[in-house]
């Protein structure tokens, strides 16, 4: 027989249980709920604004390998100007006839430990992705931020070759090149941010739309950054948002999921996830269809964006002590 006693237990139990079931999906999304107190760094909206037109100058498919060279050439001469030590990977895909470049932008000390920050340079057929073009903008200023920075461990600024659509998700992509090389070298990493758009954003209810399992735990707006990784990375992911909600009055979200959770695996990152390293997206959730993606230049937002690299520079200091 079961006494009152007993029943009052059993319905304790059951009260915690539900409970931990409601509360497990928002801690694995939304933590940390804490920030801590950073100071990014300068960053101009105009010189952002100016990166990204110049890449986005002429089309950068895998098919117009002139067109990447110099964009590689502009790159590694504006990391360099900027204090950085800048190397190139070369590479040549299976069953292409011309090679391409990542290039590696070198601060802080130069062996030993280190943290990955990519973007890709190149862009789908037809497609300016504006986003992308961003993202190796974003490389561009934090170089110049974090050469006077005092970084305990290396940081490596790597703009990728191959990072859309033929190669996507293939050996080939530029950073799955730069992961591999990462892992047969026997280099220690601390951890990959990967920039996968850092400039869509709209205070419209309804401009936000995540996929209906998240709805109830993030907003309808389109006015925050999220830190997108899988279980595995929650440390990365909850490092970087505290630290990058202390930086900045923009929001800044979180999302700790499994691998195939609503695309939390489309971009460079997942290079990095295969060859053992933990890897975190930045992103404004455009490239992976949760807003609409900008077309053009003048659709991004560079004054938000030009926050979100503040952040990231204090982020990044954060990490490399």
């Amino acid at each position: 027989m079961t006494t009152p006693r007993t029943k009052r237990l059993l319905g304790l139990a059951a009260t915690a249980l539900a409970a931990t079931l409601l509360c497990a999906p928002a801690w694995l999304t939304t933590q940390p709920a804490w920030t801590t107190p950073s100071r990014g760094a300068v960053v101009f909206p105009a010189r952002l604004e100016a990166t990204v037109r110049e890449v986005m100058r002429e089309p950068r498919d895998w098919e117009a390998a002139p067109r990447l060279d110099a964009i590689a050439a502009h790159l590694s001469d504006e990391l360099t100007r900027v204090g950085a030590t800048v190397s190139t990977q070369e590479f040549t895909p299976a069953r292409a006839t011309s090679s391409y470049r990542n290039v590696v932008a070198r601060l802080g000390p130069p062996s030993g430990e280190l943290v990955i920050i990519g973007a890709r340079y190149d862009a789908a057929r037809g497609d300016l992705d504006p986003d992308a073009a961003l993202g190796v903008a974003a490389l561009v200023e934090l170089a110049g931020s974090l050469a006077a920075a005092k970084l305990g461990i290396g940081v490596e600024l790597v703009a990728f070759a191959l990072g859309a659509p033929p190669y996507f998700g293939t050996v080939d992509m530029g950073s799955s090149r730069h992961a591999r090389a990462a892992r047969e070298q026997g280099r220690r990493v601390r951890g990959m941010l990967s920039l996968e758009g850092l400039g869509s954003f709209s205070r419209a209810e309804g401009s936000q739309r995540f996929p209906w399992v998240l709805r109830a735990l993030y907003p309808s707006r389109a006015d925050f950054i999220t830190i997108v990784g899988r279980h595995s990375d929650w440390r990365l992911v909850r490092a970087v948002k505290r630290v990058m909600g202390g930086a900045t009055e923009l929001p800044v979200r979180s999302l700790s999921g499994t691998r195939r959770l609503a695309r939390v695996d489309a971009g460079d990152h997942q290079s990095y996830w295969a060859h053992g390293f933990h890897a975190v997206m930045l992103t404004d959730t455009s490239p992976v269809g949760w807003r609409a993606r900008p077309e053009v230049a003048e659709s991004l937002d560079y004054r938000s964006a030009a926050k979100v690299v503040s952040a990231l520079h204090a982020a990044v200091v954060e990490l490399a002590r």
